[in-house]
């Protein structure tokens, strides 16, 4: 790592482990290409660049940038902007044959904005995450992250630049300070500190007696729920992701802790592009974009206010948890989708 935050539009990108021989002009954008592989140049593997002809065949022959004629690519830029498109997407768990997940599923994440999925248990949310971080392969449509499909990035690149905080978050009985950098060969403290501050979690740690130093405990006991969530939240930001998803991230915690996870949301990420999963109305509420699924399609999009206005599924939800005719969870009651690794999760 050893590079700060980005201070501009989007995010430069640590440098990759990936080998990055020097590729044919006909594969870094130049004219004449197919138009799928122009932009930043893309890393081949030492095999692909000694068979010429099969960096012939990508140039002329259409099909699906992800192996086409038998190419892989490895596209891992320097900078992403961090725009994330879902296309017309259709998706069906190899489990379940019959049954489609996703159906025609379209929505954008836009750069420097809060999306956020919404919808009863079984709508899709967690397998558009699933997809996002490109563990399945479509059955129709593209996801595409700055115009490029997912399939033709790296994968320890794409798992790089897209950052994940779940619900549980997994500390190590190490301290602060590693917990936040654990994965990183190196990361100045200065970063640890930034990240820190970003998540509002800075504050509880220099009230600690050890401050950074200080250990978390098995599974970071010595810390609430709350904070916990926070270190997490830094460790994934001192990675400095283009694209941060926060799934159900806050629905363990008490109104004080979320409040204070939502404050770093829309107060310290604009330079992220954030995917919100969640059930709770304040989680949402304030998101520049919520996107409402039912039964794995898109039925709403819009802002808090648009979609009260507009009536629907979104509105009766908001009515029912308002009114306390259900308990927020509802938001996700229903039927379970596959998540990843093959458990079950709203």
């Amino acid at each position: 790592m050893g590079q700060g935050m980005a201070d501009g539009g989007g995010s430069k990108v640590p440098p990759t482990h990936i080998p990055s021989p020097s590729a044919p002009a006909h594969t870094a954008g130049g004219p004449g290409q197919h138009p799928l592989l122009r932009g930043p140049p893309c890393h081949l593997r030492p095999d692909d660049q000694r068979q010429p002809h099969r960096l012939h065949h990508l140039r002329v022959c259409p099909g699906r940038l992800y192996g086409v004629c038998g190419l892989r690519l490895h596209l891992a830029p320097d900078h992403l902007e961090g725009r994330v498109d879902f296309e017309n997407v259709t998706f069906t768990y190899r489990t379940r044959p019959h049954t489609q997940v996703l159906q025609n599923v379209s929505f954008s994440l836009s750069p420097g904005k809060v999306t956020a999925l919404v919808g009863p248990s079984g709508s899709g949310k967690s397998s558009c995450v699933n997809i996002l971080e490109n563990f399945y392969p479509l059955e129709g449509g593209r996801v595409l992250l700055d115009g490029k499909p997912i399939s033709a990035y790296d994968h320890k690149y794409l798992h790089r630049v897209i950052s994940l905080v779940s619900q549980e978050p997994v500390l190590f009985a190490r301290s602060i300070t590693d917990n936040i950098s654990y994965g990183l060969p190196t990361v100045p403290f200065e970063m640890v500190v930034e990240a820190a501050q970003k998540a509002n979690a800075h504050g509880f740690i220099m009230e600690l007696q050890d401050g950074y130093s200080t250990e978390t405990g098995e599974k970071g006991a010595q810390l609430s729920g709350g904070q916990k969530q926070r270190v997490a939240m830094a460790r994934a930001l001192v990675r400095n992701p283009p694209v941060l998803i926060l799934d159900e991230a806050t629905s363990a915690l008490d109104a004080e802790s979320e409040y204070l996870i939502q404050q770093a949301i829309h107060g310290n990420l604009q330079k992220h592009t954030v995917l919100i999963i969640a059930h709770r109305l304040s989680t949402v509420e304030h998101a520049h974009l919520i996107v409402v699924l039912d039964k794995g399609r898109v039925v709403q999009q819009g802002t808090h206010q648009q979609l009260l206005a507009q009536g629907g599924l979104y509105a009766k939800l908001v009515q029912r948890q308002m009114l306390g005719l259900e308990p927020a969870a509802d938001f996700t009651a229903g039927h379970n989708e596959p998540a990843a690794n093959g458990s079950h999760k709203a």
